[in-house]
């Protein structure tokens, strides 16, 4: 059995977006000694919204919500920001739900103890603990 692998309290040291490929990736470093390096991959993102990001982001969780949760919580966001996308206010939430299902898309909540937050929704979502420190493109 594969153990769960967790993100609690670890720090985002940085993130890549990249919209052709439709991914996002959180590389995060845990606290402890020596410091375990994982990356949280998002496939297939259709949208996603970020906030509050300090540079010095300490990650509460990530975890899968239900759609309707999702909308409830950044209803704002998505009605400013993806209107044209989802076209929420002409359908509504209930709609739009179904719509999201049917593209077989999944809602994903980032919370942070401190800094960056927000959710990605996404076909799959992943945690993959590195063995190596990764090397920088930045």
């Amino acid at each position: 059995m594969t153990p769960k692998i967790s993100v609690h309290d670890n720090e985002i040291r940085s993130y890549i977006v990249d919209g052709q490929e439709q991914k996002i990736v959180l590389h995060t470093v845990s606290p402890s000694y020596p410091p375990k390096l994982t990356d949280v991959y998002f496939n297939g993102v259709a949208i996603y919204y970020f906030g509050g990001d300090y540079f010095s982001n300490i990650l509460f969780n990530i975890s899968e919500i239900e759609i309707e949760a999702m909308l409830e919580l950044f209803k704002e966001v998505v009605l400013y920001a993806y209107s044209d996308y989802f076209s929420l206010q002409s359908k509504g939430e209930a709609q739009v739900a179904k719509e999201i299902r049917e593209r077989h898309l999944k809602a994903f909540v980032i919370r942070a103890s401190m800094g960056l937050g927000g959710f990605v929704l996404c076909n799959e979502m992943q945690f993959v603990m590195l063995s190596e420190p990764r090397v920088s493109s930045v």
